[in-house]
């Protein structure tokens, strides 16, 4: 059952901040809102590594083999939900926006802080959200608040509009 709006909200949590940017995008009218988590909030024609400093950039490149990232998070012994190999295409292609106007759908910034991190690698894509007149809720978690802070994070979720 649809309560208010029939159109759905969009929740990206990291990379899936490319994604949802994309499919907002593309079909705005069927979408009622985007809620990036602790996610990349990229402009247009800019890739995932594009929004990264060089030194970041080279300690990707180290992880790359056949046309694949693994991380050092990417192992074989994690329990499902497990992590997998992302393709290096889907990090170096940039973003294409058909609307050169801006977002035209509504959205929503969740940035997760760790005391311990700092510079947090997520706060420029927080501010750009907060640039873009976006409201922006931080969470006291990891960067993989679905983990760690489900709690937490279901209950702002559950607060969007």
């Amino acid at each position: 059952m649809w309560i208010g709006s029939p159109y759905p909200i969009l929740v990206g949590h990291s990379y899936g901040g490319m994604v949802i940017t994309g499919a907002a995008d593309r079909i705005p009218d069927r979408i009622r809102r985007v809620v990036h988590v602790d996610a990349f909030l990229p402009n247009a024609g800019e890739s995932l590594l594009g929004m990264f400093d060089s030194a970041s950039v080279a300690s990707f490149q180290a992880t790359v083999r056949d046309g694949m990232s693994f991380p050092r998070w990417v192992t074989d012994t994690i329990a499902i939900p497990r992590d997998v190999p992302h393709s290096v295409r889907t990090l170096t292609d940039t973003l294409r926006i058909t609307k050169p106007a801006g977002p035209q759908v509504p959205g929503t910034y969740i940035l997760t802080v760790e005391p311990a991190v700092d510079p947090d690698p997520f706060q420029q894509f927080a501010d750009r959200a907060a640039a873009r007149g976006w409201p922006v809720y931080t969470i006291q978690s990891d960067h993989n608040a679905q983990r760690t802070a489900r709690g937490p994070l279901v209950a702002l979720l559950d607060s969007v509009p």
